[in-house]
């Protein structure tokens, strides 16, 4: 909002530290256009299932269903790819830390049930992201790309 206050007319990029809700709330227009990386699924996409099987939850609990912030969705993929994790290193008789381990290491076919490209890690990270930009209008960040694959 400072630079916009002093006349700087440039585009502004963030991480996905930056890509939370309360940025817009807060800068209010001089948000307008700020594009993030983000790498999970947003509370408000509703197309993925993981999103959707959340809320479902949450309901069943009487928990509230209004929006939740990014750290929470983070959260909800790494539990996902964890309990995946698990499950096949269970599966092949080896649910120690060491299978778990060996096993997370092998989630490339898993997406969390739409919340991220694919658990492939390179170099200790998820090589995928996407590119979301601020509406004001609609108070929220908006994909304006697919998955991208990072160098």
């Amino acid at each position: 909002r400072a630079a916009r206050e002093q006349g700087l007319q440039a585009q502004f990029m963030g991480t996905y530290y930056s890509a939370e809700l309360a940025l817009i709330q807060r800068a209010g227009p001089a948000a307008e256009g700020f594009t993030v990386t983000y790498h999970n699924a947003y509370w408000y996409d509703t197309l993925v299932p993981a999103v959707d099987e959340m809320r479902k939850f949450r309901q069943r609990k009487g928990r509230d269903t209004s929006y939740r912030p990014t750290y929470y969705m983070g959260s909800l993929a790494v539990a996902l790819a964890i309990a995946e994790a698990m499950r096949r290193a269970a599966g092949a008789g080896k649910l120690t830390r060491a299978g778990v381990v060996e096993y997370l290491e092998k989630l490339g076919d898993y997406n969390g049930l739409g919340l991220q490209r694919s658990y492939q890690f390179v170099n200790h990270r998820l090589p995928y992201t996407k590119l979301y930009r601020a509406s004001v209008k609609d108070g929220r960040f908006n994909a304006i790309t697919d998955w991208i694959k990072l160098a």
